[in-house]
């Protein structure tokens, strides 16, 4: 069964829809102090968490009679009021500055108040830059503080989906979000009072979280619910990304793409005549889809007719029905059973088409077993790499292969490494020069510079970490969630809470991207007594991701927590959700036409 959370700790649950609301009353407060009809200019980044905070009909009865997407072009409307919403980014100043002065010179017939709300904190460049244009005056502007939103029960996201892309660049303004969001979990849920960090990024967020916690205190008396908080910066772990996830939640993402808790499906899968595009929530308020998104595509099959034959029963029973209090049992069960159906029907389409696209498919099995042959036995790839660029696969699958070689393999020898590169941008379009730049600048696509300058290796932490299971099914280990492969992150969190990181500096961090990791202790002012009763109850930690988790991650820390040699819970907090292929193009560089 799955779920990161014990029912002892039912509260949290509870707790983490708590943070949704107090976002949802701090948007409608905002809307309801700016009277008259208006609109809002959402920034694309900001649409979809904002829409998991609000829906449109709820936005409607504070009089927002539109909604618009922020980009260079100017907006048209007879609305004299208008919103925005933004990141502080210098290119969205550059936007919001010509609206602006389109409303000042072209508009004049239609003078508009505009709002510029700055998520989650304005900032004094910004402000200048607003300044130097010229328009600063001509809006009001405040802060709206969108923090962590929770997309399910156990997983919450700031919705930062380029930060892995800013941290290429060289911007690491996302961790002051990262640890103001940590500060802010601290007034619901406590001091967390065991703080660890793998990776520069992670210790930079710890030391960030303490400087908060002096300069902004918290109710400290507060009994801490979540006990641990380890931050993980996703450059300890670059090849987990690039593998093919192969949990069903996981395999849905590859297929379709998961966009905050929702994937596109055809109408047909909801039963409905029309072949256009519906959105469907996938989280834990599909039962059946709780129960099946951490398992291993090869067990959904069999579930699937497991649970098709139970529901059938469950109908079947009521031709046995006699009593009156039999049949009062029965129509009180009918709504779960029809609502097991219909979900039923939906994940049996889901599965159907994944298996079409993949069973009869040589070149899907090829990529799984050459992502397990470059894994298990450090096989060179080569050959297989050069055929997918001559067939033009998707360069994101040419990259991901070519980046797991890379890092598993310690690099390529430079003669291979010049034809790759010098191939890729033949087929593929010179402007990838920049895209290849970025992979080899954060170590994922590199030249072989000798194995003294090298200091990720996978073969050392494949031991050190047992990354590999070749009987995961038997003995329920991690590794499920890519057949035979546990991630490098889940087994560093699974580590810290059986033996501990004590004496791994030698055999595990010396070999990680930055050797960097460590512990800070927050004491707090409850009495013995008191933490005491706190340690007899099941313990929960957050893993604070940094630059993205995938869905296989989650699943493997779900089926952590339940081992019969664990005692904790988690939380999975990060910046944003990630696949192999968004990870890939976040290495892509824009170019404007």
């Amino acid at each position: 069964m799955s779920g990161a959370i014990n029912l002892e700790n039912s509260r949290i649950i509870k707790d983490l829809g708590l943070i949704r609301d107090e976002i949802q009353q701090e948007l409608f407060r905002i809307l309801d102090s700016i009277e008259g009809p208006k609109g809002i200019v959402f920034e694309n980044e900001l649409m979809i968490p904002l829409g998991l905070i609000a829906e449109f009909h709820s936005l409607k009865e504070r009089l927002v009679q539109n909604v618009f997407s922020l980009n260079s072009d100017p907006i048209r409307t007879k609305l004299k009021t208008l919103i925005f919403f933004v990141r502080p980014k210098m290119k969205m100043m550059d936007h919001i500055a010509k609206h602006l002065r389109f409303h000042d010179t072209e508009d004049k017939s239609q003078k508009k108040r505009c709002f510029i709300y700055f998520v989650p904190r304005k900032t004094f460049i910004c402000e200048k830059l607003l300044e130097q244009a010229g328009v600063k005056g001509a809006a009001v502007i405040r802060e709206f503080n969108l923090d962590l939103i929770p997309l399910d029960h156990d997983v919450l996201t700031l919705g930062l989906e380029t930060s892995f892309k800013e941290f290429i660049s060289g911007d690491t303004s996302s961790l002051y979000y990262v640890s103001s969001s940590v500060h802010k979990l601290q007034r619901f849920f406590g001091l967390i009072p065991d703080i660890k960090y793998v990776g520069k990024n992670g210790k930079i967020a710890g030391e960030m979280l303490l400087r908060m916690r002096r300069e902004s205190p918290i109710d400290e008396n507060i009994a801490p619910k979540i006990n641990h908080v380890i931050f993980i910066d996703r450059n300890v772990d670059l090849v987990t990304p690039v593998i093919t996830q192969l949990t069903y939640e996981g395999l849905i993402d590859e297929m379709y793409t998961i966009k905050h808790s929702y994937v596109e499906l055809d109408g047909s899968f909801l039963g409905k005549d029309n072949q256009t595009k519906e959105k469907y929530a996938l989280n834990s308020n599909d039962i059946l889809f709780e129960e099946l998104r951490d398992l291993n595509m090869g067990e959904v099959g069999p579930f699937l007719s497991q649970k098709a034959k139970k529901i059938s029963q469950d109908y079947n029973s009521r031709h046995d029905l006699q009593e009156l209090q039999e049949y009062k049992v029965f129509i009180g069960k009918l709504p779960t059973l029809q609502k097991e159906h219909f979900s039923l029907k939906i994940h049996l389409s889901i599965v159907e088409d994944i298996l079409n696209k993949t069973k009869d498919d040589d070149q899907f099995r090829d990529k799984i077993d050459t992502e397990m042959g470059i894994l298990i036995n450090n096989i060179q790839a080569n050959d297989t790499i050069q055929n997918m660029i001559y067939r033009e696969k998707p360069l994101e699958d040419v990259l991901r292969m070519l980046c797991l070689q890379s890092l598993v393999n310690n690099d390529f020898k430079s003669k291979s490494f010049d034809n790759f590169r010098r191939e890729i941008l033949e087929t593929y379009g010179f402007q990838h020069i920049f895209t290849l730049a970025n992979l080899e600048k954060i170590g994922m696509f590199k030249k072989s510079e000798g194995r003294s300058k090298t200091r990720f290796n996978f073969n050392q932490l494949k031991k050190s970490l047992n990354l590999i299971s070749e009987n995961f099914e038997e003995t329920k280990d991690i590794s499920s969630v890519f057949s035979g492969y546990a991630p490098i992150t889940v087994r560093l969190v699974q580590k810290a809470f059986s033996s501990g990181w004590q004496g791994l500096e030698d055999s595990v961090f010396r070999y990680l991207s930055d050797g960097v990791f460590g512990q800070f202790s927050q004491e707090n002012d409850l009495s013995n007594s008191e933490q005491s009763m706190i340690s007899e109850k099941r313990n929960v930690c957050l893993v604070f991701f940094i630059n993205g988790v995938t869905f296989a991650e989650i699943s493997a820390l779900r089926l952590l927590s339940q081992m019969q040699d664990h005692s904790l819970d988690y939380i999975v907090a990060t910046t944003h959700i990630i696949s192999g292929k968004s990870l890939i193009e976040s290495a892509y560089e824009n170019f404007d036409k």
